[in-house]
């Protein structure tokens, strides 16, 4: 039972962890792509 509980919390942990870096390299793309169309309109 412990086994089962242990697994239920890593897994979670993961999940939150894999949105989270998705997350940032999402925002870190948008950002990238802001600063190339600024660069553009120069």
């Amino acid at each position: 039972m412990a086994e089962f509980i242990i697994n239920a919390i890593v897994d979670v942990v993961t999940d939150i962890w894999i949105l989270q870096c998705l997350a940032r390299w999402r925002r870190k793309k948008q950002a990238a792509e802001v600063a190339a169309s600024d660069q553009r309109s120069d």
